[in-house]
């Protein structure tokens, strides 16, 4: 039995345990393993608010790999996503930082965002560091922690 397809049994064991049906898929790639769960009902209470739980599964599927694998492959990122969650989550959070980063360079006015998770602060760098004159920041302790998004063109910003 290849990697893959160990972990796809350990996911369905795991959502069998906990009286959840649904389909498992495994993608592989350098620097990761993608775990698609796919289910047709109680998807919110496997997701959780905000993801919640859905976090919490991922971490517990990463302790169970770590145990079965080897240490080369347990330095692979394990991302676990039911029904596209995640997926659409960092499109509207992708969406939302190139909103507000045209905000930014239409008014030179930094925007502040709310208080979120780290995954999704490293979604909205990622969204728009390859943009042209802005950047982001993240600032702020623990769960306070926040994100800017300011111009990196001073002169524009003190016209306006």
């Amino acid at each position: 039995m290849n990697r893959t397809e160990q972990i796809k049994q350990l996911v369905g064991n795991l959502l069998e345990k906990l009286s959840f049906q649904g389909t498992v898929e495994v993608a592989e790639t350098e620097q990761s393993y993608q775990i698609q769960i796919r289910l047709e009902t109680d998807q919110s209470v496997l997701i959780g608010q905000a993801g919640a739980h859905l976090q919490a599964l991922q971490h517990i599927v990463r302790l169970l790999l770590r145990k079965q694998l080897s240490e080369e492959e347990t330095l692979k990122e394990i991302y676990l996503d039911v029904n596209g969650y995640w997926e659409e989550k960092e499109k509207k959070l992708t969406d939302e930082a190139q909103a507000r980063a045209e905000v930014v360079l239409a008014t030179g006015e930094e925007q502040i965002l709310p208080f979120m998770e780290s995954h999704d602060r490293r979604v909205i760098h990622a969204a728009l560091v390859a943009m042209e004159g802005v950047q982001t920041e993240s600032f702020g302790v623990g769960r306070e922690r926040r994100m800017r998004i300011f111009t990196t063109n001073k002169k524009e910003s003190q016209k306006i």
